[in-house]
C-alpha cells in the first residue's frame, strides 16, 4: 500500500533533478546542457531534456499503481494531472512542425506548482464558529450568511432563517458538534471518490485501454461532467469538445468541475441555488396563472408533459420527458410538485446517462 511519505520522498527526488535543471547555465561547462537551451516565438527558452523527463517517469511510476493509501489520493491526483501536462509536452517536442513550447510553460509548470502546493498545504476544512459566537461579533453575519456557512436550505434552496431561530431559541434541537458532517468536506470527498474509482478502472484494463472482456462503453460528456471530471481529463477523453461545451452542462445539472486540481463547491452551490430559485419562479408562474383561470402558462413548464399517467415512478417519466427532449433543469422543475421525493437536475441526468450507457451494452445470449 503506497502511502502519502513514499510519495513526498520521491517527489523530492525528482524536486532535486528539478532544481539542477533549473540552476544550468549555456556556458557553465556542464555537459547536461548542451541543446537545452533554444529559440521559441522570438524568447531564449530552456528546453525540457531527456534526463529531466526521464526523473519525472521514475516519480511517476511511484504511483503507477492502484493500491494507494486514501490519505494520499489528493497528493496523487496533482501527480496524475502534472504526469499528464509534462507527458503531452514532452511527446510532440520533437515533432515535426510542432508549435509547443519546448519549456512546458504554464500548460506543464503551473500543474507541477498545483503539485506542490497540495503537497506543502494539503486542504483543511474548518467548521464554522459557534453560532452564538457568530451573533456576538462587533459586525455579526446576517442570518442569511450564518445560515448559508451553516449549510441550512428550505425546500425551495433559499436559506433557512427559521431553522436558525429554532436554535437559537433553543441551541441543540438543531445542531450537534459531535454528529455534524462539515458540507463542504464531505462534497469534496464525494468528489475526490469518485475521482478514484474512475482511476482504479484505468488499472483493470488492457493496453489498449479496454477493460478486459468487456465491450468497450465509453462515457459521454453529460456522464464526464456528472462524475465531476476535471476539465483536462474531460479534453482528453473527448477530442474537439469545447469549453462551452461543458459550460453548458455544469449549469444544466448544477455542478461543478475541480478545474484540474481543485475543486470549487462554492460555485458548484451558486449553481444549484440558482437552478432552485428558477424552478421555484416557475412553480409560482403557474400558480398565479392557475388562479387567474389562465389555459396557457407564461413558464415553460407549461408546456412540459409530465406523464402523470406513470405516478410515482420518477425514471420511467424522467426517461419519457427526455425523449421528448426536454432538458434536465425542466424536467426536474416540471416533476418538482408532483412527485413525493423530488429529484434534482443532477439526480434526472445521471438516470438519463445510466439508460444511454445500458442501452449501448450488449445482451448476453
Amino acid at each position: 500500500m503506497l502511502t502519502r511519505p513514499e510519495i513526498v520522498a520521491s517527489l523530492a527526488t525528482f524536486e532535486k533533478v528539478f532544481q539542477d535543471w533549473l540552476a544550468l547555465e549555456e556556458y557553465g561547462g556542464d555537459p547536461r546542457a548542451v541543446g537545452m537551451f533554444t529559440q521559441y516565438h522570438g524568447r531564449y527558452v530552456r528546453r525540457i531534456t531527456p534526463w529531466l523527463v526521464e526523473a519525472a517517469e521514475a516519480l511517476f511510476a511511484v504511483c503507477d499503481t492502484d493500491q494507494i493509501d486514501e490519505a494520499a489520493w489528493p497528493l496523487v491526483r496533482a501527480l496524475d494531472v502534472f504526469d499528464d501536462a509534462l507527458t503531452a509536452v514532452a511527446q510532440k517536442i520533437n515533432l515535426p512542425g510542432a508549435d509547443v513550447d519546448p519549456n512546458g510553460g504554464n500548460d506543464v509548470w503551473r500543474p507541477f506548482d498545483e503539485l506542490k502546493k497540495e503537497r506543502d498545504q494539503p486542504r483543511v476544512f474548518r467548521d464554522p464558529e459557534p453560532i452564538p459566537q457568530l451573533r456576538a461579533m462587533r459586525n455579526p453575519p446576517t442570518p442569511e450568511q450564518i445560515c448559508k456557512m451553516y449549510r441550512w436550505y428550505d425546500q425551495y434552496g433559499m436559506t433557512d432563517v427559521a431553522r436558525l431561530q429554532r436554535e437559537i431559541d433553543q441551541p441543540g434541537s438543531e445542531f450537534n458538534s459531535a454528529t455534524w458532517v462539515n458540507p463542504w468536506e464531505a462534497a469534496y470527498r464525494a468528489e475526490l471518490a469518485t475521482w478514484w474509482e474512475q482511476r482504479s478502472r484505468a488499472f483493470q484494463t488492457t493496453g489498449s485501454g479496454a477493460p478486459v472482456g468487456v465491450p468497450v462503453v465509453r462515457e459521454t460528456l453529460e456522464e464526464l461532467v456528472l462524475q465531476g471530471t476535471n476539465r483536462l481529463q474531460i479534453h482528453k477523453m473527448i477530442p474537439g469538445v469545447t469549453d462551452e461545451e461543458i459550460d453548458e452542462l455544469i449549469l444544466e445539472y448544477g455542478v461543478t468541475l475541480d478545474g484540474g486540481v481543485r475543486g470549487n463547491f462554492m460555485d458548484a452551490m451558486a449553481a444549484r441555488e440558482q437552478q432552485s430559485r428558477r424552478a421555484e419562479q416557475d412553480a409560482a408562474s403557474q400558480r398565479v396563472a392557475a388562479r387567474k383561470g389562465s389555459d396557457t402558462l407564461s413558464s415553460p413548464l407549461s408546456t412540459v408533459e409530465t406523464y402523470a399517467d406513470l405516478g410515482q415512478d420518477a425514471e420511467a417519466r424522467v426517461l419519457r420527458m427526455a425523449e421528448d427532449g426536454h432538458k434536465a433543469s425542466h424536467i426536474a422543475g416540471a416533476l418538482k410538485n408532483q412527485l413525493r421525493h423530488p429529484i434534482s437536475a443532477a439526480q434526472v441526468g445521471r438516470i438519463v446517462a445510466a439508460h444511454k450507457r445500458a442501452a449501448l451494452v450488449p445482451v448476453e445470449s
